[in-house]
């Protein structure tokens, strides 16, 4: 199982972005072309990797596949004129048995937790929940700016990779398999008003692929 059996879906730090942009009212951005949205909203490119040297786009397993570190590296894709406030990004992984049709990166967390590698400015914070309406749990990892005022501008922030300790992966059944992770960023769009609805913008990012090799 894992962790634990995280609030009911309905709550809105905790839903995947298909829902969650209905929630808070903002238009959903899926079907449009990358940069299409208003203002040409930021986005974030990530990658995930096994922490070796040789290794900076696989997740690379051995036969023992121990529990490993993971490097997700993620970086700032915008225009530096761009002034988005940034209140979190969010890291969701769907969790699954390896018997599974569908490949999933893991059966559940239960490491030691994550830590900033690069931008000590952010807390890391790794939680399980369990989306109803979808009937699945998912590692969601939550990246928060420690300032008071709950954001901070958007091209002060070029990069936010952190370390996921001893994650457990499932092992692919032909030697090879790709994972989907899912992400989104949340924003503020007026710095003069309280952080809730609807002063509050979601933007997905592109789904990342996830290749395991062993």
């Amino acid at each position: 199982m894992p962790l634990h059996q995280g609030t009911d879906v309905s709550d809105p730090d905790n839903i995947p972005a298909s829902l969650q942009q209905r929630h808070v009212g903002a238009p959903s951005n899926r079907g449009q072309p990358p940069g299409s949205e208003p203002a040409s909203a930021p986005r974030f490119l990530m990658r995930v990797s096994s922490n070796l040297t040789d290794s900076h786009s696989q997740v690379r397993l051995d036969r023992a596949n121990l529990p490993q570190d993971l490097i997700f590296s993620i970086v700032l894709k915008q225009s530096e004129i761009n002034q988005y406030l940034l209140m979190e990004v969010t890291v969701d992984i769907a969790l699954g048995s390896p018997n599974d049709a569908t490949y999933f990166l893991m059966s559940n967390y239960t490491g030691p937790g994550a830590h900033m590698l690069t931008n000590l400015r952010f807390n890391v914070i790794p939680t399980t929940y369990h989306d109803q309406n979808r009937n699945q749990y998912y590692l969601r990892i939550r990246l928060l700016p420690r300032a008071e005022r709950g954001w901070v501008i958007a091209p002060a922030v070029p990069e936010l990779s952190f370390l996921l300790g001893l994650a457990s992966i499932n092992a692919p059944g032909r030697g090879f398999a790709t994972a989907t992770i899912e992400s989104r960023a949340r924003y503020s769009r007026n710095p003069a008003v309280s952080l809730e609805d609807p002063n509050i913008r979601i933007v997905d990012n592109p789904p990342l692929s996830v290749d395991v090799v062993m």
